[in-house]
């Protein structure tokens, strides 16, 4: 009959201030320790990775759909300041929206990849 062996993780309960041993049955062995499905390194390790990179993706939308508001609301400030302005040609204004165009193309551009 195969032994059962109990995780050997310590759990923290924050009710009563203190730890203790994991009660669950081991499934895998790491490193000379057993550990159930729950508290298994490799499992949560990659739970972690995972999670980050979600978490990365949201902070960068988030990033990117800022820049697009604040050049956008760059973009309307400038083209109605041009628009508005007697002296300018449309030849300037034209080249007014292009640069601002161009402006909140590099601001929503995703960062580039590290090395």
């Amino acid at each position: 009959m195969a032994e059962i062996r109990n995780c050997s993780a310590r759990v923290y309960d924050s009710s009563i201030r203190t730890s203790f041993m994991c009660s669950k049955a081991a499934k895998v062995e790491r490193d000379g320790h057993w550990y159930c499905t729950i508290h298994d390194p490799v499992r949560r390790r990659a739970a972690q990775e995972k999670s980050n990179a979600a978490h990365n993706a949201r902070m960068e939308a988030n990033r990117r759909a800022s820049a697009l508001e604040e050049a956008m609301s760059m973009l309307g400030k400038e083209v109605f300041a041009a628009y508005h302005d007697d002296s300018t040609t449309i030849a300037e204004f034209g080249d007014v929206v292009a640069n601002l165009c161009e402006a909140t193309k590099a601001a929503i551009a995703p960062p580039p990849e590290a090395p």
